[in-house]
């Protein structure tokens, strides 16, 4: 069996920002497929599908226990920093560890950052949504 591979259903595309975000999740990676469809259902019950495009995208949520301090300054400053993502505004790369591919994508929510008195931070929640392939 292969590995499903996010990549074989995305188009290229071109970040806003120029920078890959590299830290790879001690966790887990969760892929959420997601598709511009929606259903409702008419007088007789039935179900109507609407598609708004035929694209599929992908939410990724990663998760970081134990960070060293500059890994979730990185993280923390390429949302904060209005010339890097500016928040959602603003697409970079991601390179995925488990499939070693490099995608295109954005903060869907803010991170959220945690102290520990040992000197490491944690980085939970984190969803991207993968726009698409990155292609050097």
């Amino acid at each position: 069996m292969t590995q499903f591979l996010m990549s074989e259903y995305l188009s290229t595309v071109s970040a806003d920002y120029a920078y890959t975000l590299q830290i790879a999740p001690q966790n887990q990676i969760t892929i959420l497929p997601i598709k511009s469809q929606s259903m409702l259902f008419t007088d007789d019950n039935n179900p109507l599908i609407i598609n708004s495009n035929d694209s599929t995208k992908f939410i990724v949520e990663l998760e970081w226990d134990m960070l060293k301090l500059s890994d979730s300054e990185t993280i923390m400053e390429l949302w904060c920093d209005n010339t890097k993502a500016n928040g959602i505004a603003r697409s970079f790369r991601w390179y995925n560890h488990s499939d070693t591919k490099t995608y295109v994508t954005h903060y869907m929510e803010r991170p959220i950052l945690k102290h520990f008195a040992s000197g490491y931070e944690s980085v939970i929640g984190i969803k991207l949504l993968i726009l698409g392939n990155y292609n050097a």
